[in-house]
């Protein structure tokens, strides 16, 4: 490959997520949806919002929660949904979260040879208190933060660049978690693509040829050699 640019997905690639920062989330959201009206315990929602992640990666699982249990006659489905999202990814994060094993490191070499590029969908104010506490900003170009709410996708955020700097397309590399996003949308444009297998969306199958990556690992430490960097 002759790589120019690569672009770094955040969570579940350069830190541990779902480690750190996902459990916690996901009982804080299911006590949510229950003081909104959600017709069940906290702890049988986690219980069923475990078993639908790992059944329907692709759904919004609080629509599935809703669906499942129902909600008690004083409360509207829609609102609940929306307030067991909301809770999960809109968050206050603490300043102990970390770096993955080796990242830092990987990211001082990378940035001496490469243009790095930081594309990382949530919700934006959460994001950019994850980028502030892990102390990551200064190795990136730019950092590109979407809002999947508001239909933003990676996809736009690559074209973008692309256009700006000049990039060709076949010149560029993508990381990250998740095939349908990070990798699916690069291999659309015909960028290269490399999977890290971890976190919350290892579940997810191949659908078509663009989510399969074109390299594979399970640690970001091991970018460089498995790419040949």
């Amino acid at each position: 490959m002759k790589i120019k640019a690569i672009f770094f997905d955040l969570d579940d690639t350069l830190f541990d997520t779902y480690g750190q920062l996902v459990e916690t989330a996901i009982r804080e959201s299911c006590e949510v949806m229950v003081q909104a009206g959600l017709n069940a315990e906290v702890e049988s929602c986690i219980k069923k919002r475990r078993a639908f992640y790992i059944e329907m990666p692709r759904k919004n699982l609080y629509q599935e929660l809703v669906s499942h249990f129902g909600v008690t006659s004083d409360s509207a489905p829609e609102k609940v949904a929306v307030a067991g999202e909301n809770a999960f990814y809109e968050r206050e994060i603490e300043s102990t979260i970390s770096l993955f094993s080796g990242a830092k490191n990987l990211l001082q070499s990378l940035e001496t040879k490469y243009q790095l590029y930081l594309v990382t969908a949530g919700d934006v104010n959460t994001q950019k208190q994850k980028v502030k506490h892990l102390g990551i900003a200064p190795f990136f170009r730019h950092i590109y933060y979407v809002d999947v709410r508001k239909g933003e996708t990676k996809k736009q955020a690559f074209r973008q660049a692309a256009s700006e700097n000049f990039y060709k397309f076949e010149d560029c590399l993508s990381v990250g978690n998740r095939i349908d996003h990070e990798i699916a949308e690069a291999k659309e444009l015909g960028m290269h693509t490399c999977y890290i297998k971890h976190g919350q969306y290892v579940y997810l199958s191949p659908r078509r040829p663009e989510e399969i990556p074109d390299f594979t690992i399970d640690k970001i430490r091991d970018l460089i050699t498995t790419c040949q960097l």
